[in-house]
């Protein structure tokens, strides 16, 4: 249990970040919650899944805090459960699509095996037009550098998929500007998969 001061300090650490955050478009889902409130709230959805509290110093704080903005942020263990039938490919362009800001809206995604070993291919349209992708089979995990393929779909619409820098099994994917992503860079000491 923390101790008052340490409360104090993780709120004022919550807060700030919160702030910052809040101007870069995160968690905009409770834009009508005072900072105080938004705290709080994430506090408590924090409380449901760890039995620890915040950490600042931590290197995955910022991951930690963000991973509760379920529209703006795909946090998820890339060992996947990836094999013919179960469709993983589908479901996560189905969520990179819901965390895109609008940028990437593929329909029709359909995923086919020709074994359980591959080759794997996964088709979709945007705007009437045909895409195709090509997963590497990574045993059961989601080969989710096919995100920068993506990339090149969304160039003009200002818009980029980013993967955080690896620190466990877990991939942390976000949608940004390239003004937002260099902020982040410098700012918050991120670093991003190239």
């Amino acid at each position: 249990m923390l101790s008052e001061n340490d409360q104090d300090l993780t709120d004022k650490w919550l807060s700030e970040s919160l702030n910052f955050f809040r101007r870069l478009d995160f968690y905009r889902q409770f834009n009508d919650l005072t900072i105080e409130d938004l705290v709080q709230e994430v506090k408590s959805q924090r409380d449901k899944i760890w039995d620890e509290p915040f950490d600042p110093s931590s290197e995955t704080a910022d991951i930690e805090l963000l991973s509760f903005d379920n529209e703006r942020v795909w946090y998820q263990d890339a060992e996947a459960d990836v094999g013919m039938g179960n469709e993983v490919y589908v479901d996560a362009l189905q969520a990179w699509a819901a965390i895109s800001r609008g940028a990437f809206n593929p329909q029709n995604i359909r995923e086919y095996w020709e074994s359980d070993y591959g080759p794997i291919i996964v088709e979709f349209t945007i705007k009437d037009a045909e895409y195709r992708l090509e997963p590497k089979l990574l045993l059961d995990w989601l080969d989710v550098n096919i995100v920068f393929e993506l990339n090149r779909l969304i160039e003009d619409m200002g818009y980029q998929f980013a993967i955080h820098k690896p620190f466990s099994q877990s991939v942390f994917i976000v949608v940004l500007t390239s003004e937002e992503k260099s902020t982040l860079e410098r700012v918050r000491g991120w670093e991003f998969v190239k």
